[in-house]
Parts: structure tokens; C-alpha cells; sequence
């Protein structure tokens, strides 16, 4: 098993500063996530149990913390571009440490998030990491296949519809400069088409050119020409997840509803129409895709 980051027994002290020498007080186990599947961070699960009552209300457990760092993953897929994933590592982790701490006392109604407990961006390098609740063996994600049901799009649609109300209703309190679609600029787009050109090479005899045919989907001044439409039509600004992949929603093993919204990286201000058009194009099951492609 790999060595646990120094960083981590770092910030458990911080999480339970009002507790005095948290690692005698309490029984701390951190579990490094080997099977986690995040591109950009190394995570850990953590349980903390109390040794006697007097402290037993400060426990907060179980935690999950993600360290921002280029995983052996994203390494051996996307070898000799280092440098381009270390700043696109630093924006995702910035701007996901920036929406925990603005949101950290707002409630979204139908629209669940992890409760926050730090968070310190890749500026602050020596003691950078994000650190919520977790859902292990609560919740659990799905694949792109088989997508999600029916009754799952429903809830999807219902969570979205409440989380744009809100936030269309606190429009004045959120620091909008904040949320620029930045993340996905012209170098994003080009780097995302550059990468999706690769499958032509993996699997010529069946995609060869058929990438290339579509380059004018990877618009590089995509988030400019939508924002003026949106502008245009009179759509009301909300927040956007941005990546409302399956694997960024958490289901309820035992009740099958939504148990949280993850993974941040990407929250920007936009369109309502985004996330859903998203969760429709890229969640549903594949027959419901194909079926529906020209629609």
C-alpha cells in the first residue's frame, strides 16, 4: 500500500483543533482509496471514533479527503503533458475549494452536497486537500452503462430545477466574478479535441477521420458564443455544476434517491440549460441516446 501524504495527519489536527491531541483522544484510521478513480487526486477515507464521552460530540466521521496530485492514472494515460495537467489540476482544485467555502452555510433544498469540513487550494501547496463527509457504503455512483433510469432522470431533473431556484433567488450574494466558465477556454477545448483524436489512432479501422469530421463540436470560443445567446434570450444566470458525469452523483443504496452532488472542479455560472442537457446526452442509457440523437 502506498505511504499515506504527510498532509493528511496535518489537516485531521486542523479539522479537530477544539480537541486536544485529536491522535490520543480520539482512534483515528486513515485508509488510503487505491480503487479510486479520480484523474486528479489521491484519496483517502478517514473514521474517527471517540475513547470516551467527553469528546464524543466533537467526532465527525467518516471524512473523505482528496490531496490535489496528478495520479498514477492520469499519468500513464496522458504521458509527457505533466506540466499542462499540473495548471489544469491547479484551476479544478482552486475552484472547488472557493465553492465549498462560499456555499459552506447555504442549504439546498432537493439538491444535496457533502457537508465541508477544510479546504485549501494548491496556492497554499504544503497543506492543499478538500475534506467532506463520506458516503462509503451509503452511496455509490453508477457507469455510462448502463446510464440511468427513468425515475433516476426524474430526480435528476427535479434536483437541478431546485438548485437553479435557488440560486436564482440568492442571485446578490453569490460573488458571480468568481465563476467565470474560465475552465473551459480555448486551450481546454483544444486540449479535450487533441486527446479525443487519439481514439482515431487506437482504433483506425473503425474510426479513422471520424473525429476530425466533428472538430467544429470542439468550438474554442464555445463559452463566449453561449454566453452572448443566453444573454440574448434572456436566460437567468445560475450556477452549473459543469460535470454532471454518473460518476459525480452518489444514489442511495438502500432508497435509490440522490444521496449528494460531488466533485466541484467545474461549478461555473451559465445556462439552466446546461447540466440538463449534459445528464440527457451523456447519462441516459445508450439505446435511449441512440434513439434520440437527432432529437
Amino acid at each position: 500500500m502506498s505511504e499515506i501524504a504527510e498532509v493528511v495527519p496535518k489537516i485531521v489536527e486542523i479539522i479537530f483543533a477544539d480537541v486536544p491531541e485529536p491522535f490520543k483522544t480520539f482512534n483515528i484510521t486513515i485508509k488510503l482509496l487505491e480503487n479510486s478513480r479520480s484523474f486528479w487526486s489521491e484519496c483517502y477515507q478517514i473514521i474517527v471514533t471517540s475513547n470516551s464521552d467527553k469528546y464524543s460530540d466533537k467526532v465527525k466521521s467518516p471524512l473523505f479527503v482528496k490531496i490535489p496530485k496528478i495520479s498514477e492514472v492520469n499519468a500513464a494515460v496522458d504521458p509527457g503533458n505533466d506540466e499542462e495537467n499540473v495548471a489544469i489540476l491547479r484551476s479544478l482544485t482552486a475552484r472547488e475549494v472557493i465553492f465549498y467555502h462560499d456555499f459552506k452555510g447555504i442549504h439546498f433544498p432537493g439538491f444535496p452536497i457533502p457537508r465541508f469540513f477544510y479546504g485549501e487550494s494548491l496556492e497554499n501547496e504544503e497543506m492543499a486537500g478538500l475534506v467532506c463527509e463520506d458516503f462509503s457504503g451509503i452511496g455509490a455512483s453508477i457507469d455510462f452503462v448502463p446510464g440511468f433510469s427513468d425515475n433516476q432522470t426524474l430526480q435528476l431533473l427535479n434536483a437541478l430545477a431546485q438548485f437553479h431556484a435557488k440560486t436564482i433567488k440568492i442571485s446578490g450574494e453569490i460573488p458571480w466574478e468568481k465563476y467565470s466558465n474560465d475552465l473551459y477556454d480555448a486551450a481546454y477545448i483544444r486540449m479535450l479535441y487533441n486527446d479525443t483524436l487519439d481514439f482515431e489512432n487506437l482504433c483506425p479501422e473503425k474510426l479513422s477521420g471520424r473525429i476530425q469530421a466533428v472538430k467544429h463540436v470542439f468550438d474554442e470560443d464555445s463559452v463566449e458564443k453561449n454566453d452572448k445567446l443566453n444573454e440574448d434570450l434572456g436566460m437567468p444566470v445560475i450556477l452549473c455544476h459543469n460535470d454532471l458525469n454518473t460518476s459525480n452523483i452518489l444514489w442511495n443504496k438502500e432508497t435509490g434517491k440522490i444521496q449528494a452532488f460531488i466533485d466541484f472542479q467545474h461549478v461555473a455560472k451559465g445556462a439552466v440549460t446546461f447540466d440538463i442537457l449534459r445528464i440527457i446526452s451523456l447519462g441516459l442509457p445508450l439505446d435511449e441516446r441512440k434513439k434520440n440523437t437527432d432529437r
